[in-house]
């Protein structure tokens, strides 16, 4: 994704990862694809439903795209720090979207990998003081 007008972008705080995904550069059916780790998160909301309650999951999944693979591994292991550390997570995003047949919302960081790591690196600097 490329930013061609950068007029917003919405600052997500993400409390508890539950997945971490890297994937390395590569090429599929002729299209290349850049190095990238993702991670996933839930809100679980509660709704009535035939006399009961039912829990329904809110799943978003961050894709932060990466110059290098490196760089992807670079990703990786901070979000793994923090959220071993139970430290939250800074993105910024534009809207996320839920494609057809997909019950995952999907928001794409609108930094790329060395500006998340550096904003994520200041956060977790800070809590070590």
């Amino acid at each position: 994704m490329q930013v061609i007008k950068h007029g917003f972008s919405i600052k997500n705080e993400v409390l508890d990862i539950t997945s971490i995904k890297p994937g390395g550069s590569g090429n599929m059916n002729g299209n290349d694809y850049p190095a990238s780790t993702k991670f996933r998160t839930m809100n679980i909301i509660e709704e009535p439903f035939e006399g009961t309650q039912r829990e329904v999951e809110e799943i978003v999944e961050y894709q932060v795209i990466c110059s290098s693979n490196k760089e992807a591994e670079d990703v990786t292991n901070l979000l793994r720090n923090l959220r071993a550390k139970k430290l939250p997570v800074f993105v910024n995003t534009s809207i996320p979207k839920l494609y057809s047949g997909s019950q995952i919302y999907t928001a794409k960081s609108i930094d790329l990998g060395f500006a998340f790591l550096e904003l994520n690196r200041t956060h977790d600097k800070k809590s070590q003081s």
